[in-house]
């Protein structure tokens, strides 16, 4: 989404989608803390040019790994990358 729609309107729309769906507080503040994470990583990639949905998402699986996201309730292990 950052990459097609810029980082400013993919924030405006991963915030208004947080916003009307989420009504647990928590949950609200952990995917608004991931949503930026992964604002972040597509912003790094791009800058690398080394940007698409494949390098997205093992920055994702990294992180998630790495204990760089936030996760209220943990279910089972960190999947790994499949090609």
């Amino acid at each position: 989404m950052t990459n097609s729609l810029g980082k400013e309107k993919a924030k405006a729309f991963l915030d208004a989608h947080e916003n009307i769906s989420i009504p647990d507080e928590r949950e609200k503040d952990m995917d608004d803390y991931n949503n930026q994470k992964g604002i972040n990583a597509a912003e790094y990639l791009k800058e690398k040019e080394n940007f698409s949905l494949e390098e997205l998402e093992k920055e994702a699986l990294k992180q998630l790994k790495n204990g760089d996201l936030r996760v209220i309730s943990p279910r089972g292990e960190v999947p790994k990358w499949k090609k």
